[in-house]
């Protein structure tokens, strides 16, 4: 992160923090940094979180969009809708996930 962006920066190694190998929990974090906590707005972090999760969303998307055009982890999700419809699971949700309902919908259960 750089050093222009501190208080974005300092909650980035408090979630790191949070994992003992450095992991990031997406999702909490993002929820973190859409929510600001209300001592946020007076130390003028929420600039920096706007920022923050800007950049988190358009490199997740990114992401998303490269998994969606790769044949790489095809496999996998072809092998996690099957199991999905072999255990006629009733309800799976994730966010962003058009290509996982692709797959659920190609194992024509």
């Amino acid at each position: 992160m750089d050093k222009g962006l501190p208080m974005a920066s300092q909650l980035l190694e408090a979630e790191r923090y949070r994992h003992p190998d450095g992991f990031i929990d997406i999702e909490r974090l993002m929820t973190r940094l859409h929510e600001p906590m209300p001592y946020d707005r007076s130390n003028g972090a929420t600039d920096e979180y706007a920022f923050l999760v800007a950049e988190l969303k358009r490199a997740f998307l990114g992401r998303l969009h490269d998994a969606m055009n790769s044949t790489a982890v095809e496999g996998d999700v072809v092998t996690f809708a099957n199991h999905c419809a072999a255990i006629s699971a009733t309800c799976v949700t994730f966010d962003h996930d058009d290509f996982l309902d692709a797959a659920l919908q190609n194992t024509g259960r």
